[in-house]
């Protein structure tokens, strides 16, 4: 009896030993093939990130403006900046004009009409509306006893020349020794009357 109760008591020990030290299998709970995919508020509920605070960022505004019309402005874009690099533009054309003027004069005062001419030809190239410089041309010009040339230079002057009676009138002038020089006496007088009429008013 004792020995029929050790046997059993052997073998329910065995067989508790092999079914621990089996493997529990698995099983994967069902999920549909569109699992994770289909979000239904309503059912799921709110997502964390729906909780999150958003703080508002306040608009870009222009002086004079109000936040309504600020909605309709187009941005700006630095126009300061833009003007300040034309202004030193102007001031270097200018400075570059002004300097090669005055060389052209000098060297005209000496005698050298050619490289008179060629500067003053650079300096109209920085400033093709200057009527001053297409003067200087003319002034050359007739130094040089190239007096058909020198007119149209001059009357070229004058179109540029619109509100300065003075420029205008030193322009007639040249003309009317153009004319001189080129025996057209009767045009010449002319030309010489109308630079007395600017001169007088």
């Amino acid at each position: 009896m004792n020995t029929f109760r050790f046997s059993i008591l052997v073998i329910f020990v065995a067989g508790s030993f092999f079914t621990g030290c089996a493997a529990p299998v698995y099983k994967a709970p069902h999920e549909s093939p569109d699992a994770g995919y289909d979000y239904h508020p309503e059912k799921s509920g709110p997502l964390p990130h729906d909780h999150i605070e958003k703080t508002p960022v306040p608009p870009i505004t222009q002086p004079g403006h109000s936040p309504d019309q600020q909605r309709r402005l187009p941005p700006r874009i630095g126009s300061d900046d833009f003007q300040t690099d034309s202004q030193s533009h102007d001031k270097y054309l200018l400075a570059a004009v002004t300097s090669l003027e005055i060389q052209s004069e000098n060297l005209l005062a000496q005698g050298r009409t050619e490289q008179a001419f060629a500067t003053a030809e650079r300096a109209i190239r920085f400033d093709p509306a200057n009527a001053k410089l297409w003067n200087l041309l003319a002034r050359i010009q007739l130094r040089r006893g190239n007096f058909n040339q020198a007119e149209q230079l001059s009357k070229k002057s004058n179109l540029l020349a619109k509100n300065d009676k003075q420029l205008q009138a030193e322009n007639w002038r040249i003309i009317a020794q153009a004319l001189a020089g080129s025996g057209y006496v009767s045009e010449a007088e002319k030309a010489f009357g109308k630079a007395r009429e600017l001169e007088n008013h």
